[in-house]
């Protein structure tokens, strides 16, 4: 969401959190595994830790973990989220995640070994280009390039446009909060936990925006 921040050059220690059981029954009991991905600036870090909360929030043994890349803007950046009964690491092996949480189109292809088979892709529609891609050394895979790259492997992959719905709401910043509710309503998780646990994590400053950027992309979700 707007506002979130991260250091260059550093992978962040696995953060572990447990809440009180108090989760929905029709809630999945099984580990959930999340691979969340950007760029430097586009809060793949604060979005990592809304995810991790809200596992503890529905009452399971919450862990993350976040590789930050050389820079705090261009770097590529990404998480591990688990919650579960009882989860012994942060870290997710390749060919183990349930979700790809995947805030630039790049990242979808660096992420990809991650999830397992049958798996589900939810892509923000962006796209920023790497120094590389920008002085002419490098091409930027297309779309149906890396969309190519899921056939027959990914149950599902769900092109959120959550930068325009952001831009919509004013602030560029939230569309990694778009692309969080979109996941909710994925994963039939409840709203009011989530925006609870937005309430408990975010400056009152950002809160408003960050809740409306959140219901921009359940609403979205639920029309795919």
């Amino acid at each position: 969401g707007a506002g979130a921040r991260g250091r260059g050059g550093q992978r962040r220690p696995g953060l572990s959190e447990k809440g009180h059981r108090r989760g929905r029954e029709d809630m999945k009991r099984d580990n959930t595994n999340v691979v969340s991905a950007g760029v430097g600036g586009q809060g793949d870090v604060l979005m990592s830790d809304l995810l991790a909360a809200m596992g503890a929030a529905e009452g399971f043994d919450a862990k993350k973990s976040d590789s930050l890349g050389l820079a705090v803007r261009g770097g590529n950046v990404f998480s591990h989220v688990r919650w579960g009964e009882k989860i012994s690491s942060p870290v997710i092996g390749k060919g183990q995640a349930d979700y790809l949480l995947i805030l630039e189109w790049l990242e979808a292809v660096r992420q990809r070994p991650y999830l397992k088979k049958g798996g589900r892709v939810m892509i923000n529609d962006a796209r920023i280009y790497p120094m590389l891609v920008s002085t002419g050394q490098a091409q930027y895979p297309d779309q149906d390039s890396i969309l190519k790259a899921f056939e027959d492997w990914a149950s599902e992959v769900t092109i959120v446009p959550a930068l325009s719905l952001a831009v919509a709401l004013g602030n560029a910043k939230v569309a990694n909060t778009v692309l969080i509710g979109a996941l909710a309503r994925k994963i039939d998780s409840n709203p009011e936990v989530w925006n609870q646990v937005m309430r408990d994590r975010l400056p009152s400053k950002l809160l408003d925006i960050n809740l409306k950027a959140f219901d921009r992309g359940y609403n979205y979700s639920g029309q795919c």
